[in-house]
């Protein structure tokens, strides 16, 4: 199994979804405890911030309105999410584009130039393996002040219809040979991974840990296809040399069973249960 999927952006289908996709970083950040340099004064209380696999940057204004002075750098590895990034925020008023900076760059290979207070990471860090967080958690880890922390989210969708679709679709039109060996972008362990590889690398830190199961209400005529189309799905359409023929079957024939799958409600919106998985891991402080 590869150990990363290919992944091309569109922002404007990722977008289509932005009210669902941004809650739960939402949430992330409410649980993210006080950061090292809001306990200091003048000049050292500027919060260093790096959103990691930031996308088009719409957690600028939740920065700034809990970290007025935070610097953030939006960092990314798709050239078309941050130059949309870059628009948003500069007919934001809510975003200072001053203290805003801007990167294309890997997360695995990521080095900010100096200690952070905050390394967040929305939806991104699920698109590696189980065994690259081993390398990536830890290297991530070190580059906090003390005190930091490394707030993360990522999906957990192996026992989703909408995921475990994707196979069935490709075995049906004939192609699965071409996709066997692409990657699920998932979560692939269980909360016991993660406590067990955060313990290792420093035992006294505070880890905070949880899931949660959203009954996201989606309104279109194949919501659950379109969600999973954005992202998911994208892959495995690459790996069909999309666009193609071949690529147009197997996404017809995903659209086809997902409409079995999720039935619409009396109103026509349609239910799409997404879980996620939560971890924050703050730095203890030097003594």
């Amino acid at each position: 199994m590869a150990h990363r999927a290919a992944q091309t952006w569109q922002p404007q289908k990722y977008l289509k979804f932005e009210r669902v996709r941004l809650r739960p970083a939402l949430e992330l950040l409410e649980r993210v405890p006080e950061l090292p340099s809001t306990a200091s004064s003048g000049d050292d209380d500027v919060v260093e911030i790096i959103d990691l696999g930031a996308g088009t940057g719409n957690m600028a204004p939740s920065f700034f309105k809990r970290w007025p002075r935070a610097r953030v750098t939006f960092v990314d590895s798709s050239a078309s999410m941050l130059e949309r990034a870059k628009q948003e925020h500069s007919v934001d008023d809510n975003v200072k584009t001053e203290q805003c900076a801007y990167l294309e760059a890997d997360f695995e290979s990521f080095q900010p130039d100096k200690p952070v207070d905050l390394i967040f990471s929305n939806a991104a860090l699920h698109w590696v393996s189980s065994e690259r967080h081993k390398q990536l958690l830890p290297r991530l880890f070190s580059f906090l002040k003390p005190g930091g922390t490394l707030a993360f989210q990522i999906p957990d969708t192996r026992l989703q219809p909408s995921h475990q679709l994707i196979a069935e679709a490709a075995k049906q039109v004939g192609h699965w040979d071409r996709v066997a060996d692409v990657r699920w972008v998932t979560c692939e362990r269980d909360p016991g991974f993660y406590y067990e590889l955060f313990k290792s690398i420093d035992k006294d830190m505070e880890l905070d840990m949880w899931a949660t199961m959203y009954a996201q209400v989606l309104e279109g005529d194949n919501p659950v296809a379109d969600f999973v189309g954005s992202t998911g799905l994208r892959p495995f359409m690459e790996a069909l040399a999309d666009p193609s023929t071949a690529a147009s079957e197997f996404e017809h024939k995903y659209r086809e069973l997902i409409v079995a799958a999720y039935p619409k409600q009396c109103d026509g919106r349609m239910i799409f249960n997404f879980k996620r998985f939560f971890a924050v891991a703050t730095k203890p402080l030097e003594a």
